[in-house]
């Protein structure tokens, strides 16, 4: 697991106590997949090409 969704106070609360339960290699691992340099460069490189596709 690597994190938690809360819709209401009561969840987010009831979430905290569950922190301890995140696999803390696997949550850096996606937030690398999700956000790190390599896929932002991926991204900037797609949009820069469906520019140039456009114009």
């Amino acid at each position: 697991m690597t994190g938690f969704l809360a819709d209401t106070i009561e969840e987010a609360v009831d979430a905290v106590s569950r922190i301890p339960t995140i696999d803390r290699a696997g949550c850096r691992a996606q937030a690398e997949r999700r956000f790190g340099a390599d896929r932002m460069v991926s991204g900037y490189l797609s949009v820069y090409r469906d520019i140039m596709r456009g114009a």
